[in-house]
């Protein structure tokens, strides 16, 4: 349990606070003064470029089109300072109104799916973006008042914060960050995380700082994001998109790091094609995830991959196979236990692609998996040669009735 509370805080910190961390230790740097400006025109400009390039690359429009937003945004804000010849009420304005279209943005584009940047279906999405200027504009020469609201105090208490944001800016950023760590916490993706380090640095950079702090912070929150899209990448590479466990790329890359002794478990899901013939291959989807949800739980230290097709393999690094037979019974009877409730034809899509599976009228039928299971008991193995073994035990396993373990 610990350990599971430990990879979901890394999971969550990484590396997003860490790079909105040196981003504020820079900008609050006295020694590192010198080399602000130079800092700021980094991440305004090549931060977008490189964004594009990864977005066009990966095919990503949600962290490319923020950083426009938060391009857009210090522009603004620049625009209108005292510095330019803009005057302090003006630019205490346009910061009130970047506070309210900041959150709203990252909330809208982080709930739509990815279009991919140059699909059709995704410019929508960028005209939206490049029409809230002159919007903004020509709300603020025809109806002035209506902005001034924004600056208005309508809290009947005072926040325990200070800052440059006015009340209903400080509660949008909030909620915004709320929604934002909700998405984090149910779907636990890289690009939920960089959106919520995202507008957390530019609300950090926009409530707090000012000049060419400001202008930094949101550069690292475009830094922030374009980190999402080559997270979001590995992510893409090295985990599998139906059960959500590492791949087989992932399992080759952890057997490099392997030494000493360990355990390998090859796990294959019994007559898996007659679920598929009998039932239709959304049917055998669902029995692959409920599979792999148990495999995921094994203890004794064990890692499980997605070996391909309904094969699994878990590998138990500084153990021998008597340390992990226990384990490995546990799954194979919780799989056996569990079972799976086929769907009724009513409650079936009528819009599925696949019309071969027949009606299973909320029928509970079983599931179970055979395991074979090798260690390395000398040095001259490979990880590959024990992984053999193990599936070679796979094969006794089937041959011997199935469900049932075999070393």
């Amino acid at each position: 349990m610990v350990a599971l509370i430990a990879r979901v805080v890394f999971a969550f910190l990484v590396p997003g606070s860490l790079l909105l961390l040196a981003g504020v230790s820079f900008g609050q740097s006295t020694a590192l003064l010198p080399w602000r400006p130079v800092a700021v025109r980094a991440t305004l400009w090549l931060v977008p470029l490189l964004a594009l390039l990864l977005g066009w690359r990966f095919n990503r429009s949600k962290p490319v089109y923020l950083i426009l937003v938060l391009l857009l945004a210090e522009r603004a804000v620049s625009f209108y300072s005292p510095m330019t010849g803009g005057s302090a009420g003006g630019v205490a304005m346009i910061v009130q109104v970047v506070a309210l279209l900041l959150p709203l943005n990252f909330v809208v584009l982080g709930l739509g799916a990815e279009r991919g940047l140059f699909s059709i279906h995704a410019l929508p999405r960028l005209l939206l973006i490049l029409a809230q200027p002159p919007l903004v504009l020509l709300v603020a020469l025809r109806y002035p008042q209506a902005l001034s609201v924004l600056q208005s105090d309508i809290l009947p208490f005072s926040l325990p914060w200070k800052g440059h944001l006015a009340p209903i800016g400080q509660l949008l950023f909030c909620a915004g960050l709320a929604f934002l760590l909700g998405r984090w916490l149910v779907y636990r993706g890289a690009m939920e995380n960089g959106l919520f380090w995202g507008l957390l640095a530019a609300w950090q950079g926009l409530a707090f700082t000012e000049g060419l702090q400001l202008s930094l912070a949101f550069g690292v929150a475009g830094l922030i994001l374009a980190a999402a899209i080559v997270e979001d990448a590995h992510t893409m590479a090295f985990r599998d998109e139906l059960t959500g466990l590492p791949s087989r790329r992932a399992l080759n890359e952890y057997f490099l790091r392997l030494s000493g002794p360990f355990a390998i478990a090859m796990l294959d899901v019994d007559f898996f094609k007659k679920f598929n013939d009998n039932y239709g291959h959304e049917v055998g989807d669902q029995v692959l995830k409920m599979v792999a949800a148990r495999i995921a739980r094994v203890r004794g230290g064990g890692k499980a991959f997605r070996y391909g097709g309904e094969e699994f393999t878990v590998v138990f690094p500084g153990r021998n196979a008597d340390e992990v037979l226990s384990h490995l019974e546990n799954i194979r009877q919780a799989v056996a236990d569990s079972g799976f409730i086929l769907r009724s034809q009513e409650r079936k899509s009528r819009n599925s692609k696949d019309r071969r599976g027949k009606s299973g009228g909320g029928r509970r039928v079983g599931v179970t998996i055979s395991i074979g299971l090798a260690d390395r008991h000398s040095r001259r193995l490979t990880p590959e040669e024990v992984l053999k073994k193990a599936d070679q035990a796979l094969y006794g396993a089937k041959a011997a009735g199935r469900n049932r373990l075999v070393v």
